[in-house]
């Protein structure tokens, strides 16, 4: 699992065989998501923590800071900069965006559970997990786990759909 801090800086965990080690340049405040909580949490170099987005009751609200509501966020991308976080929301089945700065978070791709790629919130999921930004930062890639397939989200047109090199679905 990889912490992120809210200036974008990124370090590994710690394990047997490695210490953990900044993979930036300086590390200020990490950004944790708590797997147990419907939250993200964020923590200070000096061990100070605080929610960015999200609280213990869990659902489905785009709000800012504490207001707004996950149901299970997992496997975060976050931008280079460190200003945006993607989320999946996997019981959800919802593509979050929060703004670190802000605390602002909103739906970016997803409805109920299925399979149907389509503009923003038309595009149905099953189950999503993992996420990656591309290189350029234009695309975002989706684990649609229940689907058994790749999902690509295009971030300027809002478009989720299987990428054209994808695997073609059993």
């Amino acid at each position: 699992m990889l912490h992120f801090d809210l200036q974008g800086n990124v370090t590994s965990p710690s394990t047997k065989m490695y210490r953990r080690r900044s993979l930036t340049e300086t590390l200020i405040a990490l950004l944790t998501l708590f797997w147990a909580a419907p939250s993200l949490r964020a923590q200070t170099s000096d061990g100070v923590v605080g929610t960015l987005a999200g609280n213990p009751e869990a659902g489905v609200v785009d709000n800012t800071g504490t207001s707004a509501r996950f149901l299970h966020p997992t496997f975060p991308a976050v931008t280079r900069g460190g200003d945006i976080v993607y989320v999946s929301d996997t019981y959800n089945q919802l593509i979050r965006k929060v703004y670190v700065a802000s605390g602002i978070v909103y739906t970016v791709a997803g409805s109920t559970v299925g399979y149907l790629d389509g503009t923003a919130t038309l595009a149905a999921f099953s189950n999503p997990s993992g996420l990656a930004l591309s290189y350029w930062e234009d695309e975002l890639f989706i684990s649609d786990t229940g689907n058994a397939c790749l999902r690509k989200y295009v971030i300027a047109s809002g478009d989720a759909s299987v990428p054209s090199f994808s695997i073609p679905r059993p």
